[in-house]
């Protein structure tokens, strides 16, 4: 049996059919290919599709992460890579698919749109690859390669900016889902094969790497994962990034208590005395009739009046 493994350096799904190979500990030859020239290689070997990874095995042709796990499954059902339980295994084929459809393309936009502004990353996700061109030579003429990902992948401004603001809820989902036993057990799933290289690919972010470190998901994708080349500098402006804006959220909360609290302080009887007297003289007393704890004083005649003897006799 022949398996040839045709993947893009630094792509996360490929990765995940790489994993889901070892993991059945099937032979196979790998295939790097170049960014965006991949499609047009994929299209001349027969592939109807222009994405990675694309499995060759005898003759039969599989494109993308989840079909090749299905078809490696059913090559190779030892050791399963889905729970034998049926439950378990609708809430891991669940993770899968949220992991391909969703969260897949999020690292993969953010790692595009700062290609683009730290082009020399581009060398350190070629390491250990055999491309077949002299790396220098692909960096330098990676220019129109790097616009052609952005486009086809839509990793505008605004989309990686709404990348970045959902990524702590991501992150979160995925560790629930560690807590809950449903992925991170002893024996890795497809869903784990799925989500832990779009982790590491986050990790390799030097600005998103702290917010991953030493959470279960990092933990997870260094177990699953354990080498993943490449990195990214400090690209992204450091207000766009999920620290960041915790803390502002942190920053304005607190501002807005301050003048909560400064505001019920001024309305307070305390604040009032301390503008005028804080005793009460003879013929003064507190009246709401004139603000909140304000104080008035009593006119004379009315204190003459009540003083009389058998007054309030009479008036009753």
């Amino acid at each position: 049996m022949t398996i040839k493994l045709y993947v893009v350096p630094g792509s996360n799904p490929s990765t995940s059919a790489r994993l889901a190979l070892e993991h059945k500990g099937l032979d196979y030859e790998r295939v790097d290919l170049i960014p965006t020239i991949h499609m047009a290689f994929l299209r001349l070997a027969g592939f109807p599709g222009r994405t990675v990874p694309a499995l060759k095995i005898d003759g039969r042709r599989i494109q993308g992460s989840l079909e090749v796990v299905r078809a490696l499954e059913d090559l190779c059902p030892d050791p399963a890579l889905f729970p034998a339980d049926p439950a378990q295994r609708r809430r891991a084929e669940e993770a899968e698919r949220w992991g391909e459809a969703i969260f897949q393309p999020v690292p993969r936009r953010l790692a595009w749109w700062a290609i683009r502004r730290d082009r020399e990353a581009l060398r350190t996700f070629a390491e250990g690859a055999r491309l077949h061109v002299p790396i220098g030579l692909a960096i330098r003429a990676a220019g129109p390669i790097v616009r052609w990902e952005i486009h086809t992948h839509n990793a505008t401004e605004q989309q990686v900016r709404s990348d970045l603001d959902a990524l702590p809820e991501m992150l979160a989902k995925i560790d629930a889902w560690i807590d809950a036993g449903v992925i991170g057990n002893h024996t890795p799933s497809a869903a784990d094969l799925q989500i832990a290289p779009s982790v590491r690919l986050l990790m390799c972010v030097d600005q998103l790497r702290p917010l991953i470190v030493g959470r279960p998901c990092g933990e997870l994708a260094e177990r699953v994962v354990a080498r993943f080349p490449g990195r990214i500098g400090a690209v992204f402006p450091p207000a766009w990034l999920p620290s960041a804006k915790a803390e502002n959220a942190r920053a304005s909360k607190a501002e807005g208590r301050a003048n909560r609290d400064q505001q019920l302080h001024r309305r307070s009887w305390t604040h009032k005395a301390r503008q005028g007297s804080d005793r009460l003289e003879p013929g003064e007393r507190r009246d709401h009739k004139n603000g909140v704890f304000g104080v008035r004083r009593l006119l004379p005649r009315a204190r003459a009046r009540f003083s009389r003897p058998g007054q309030r006799s009479k008036r009753r």
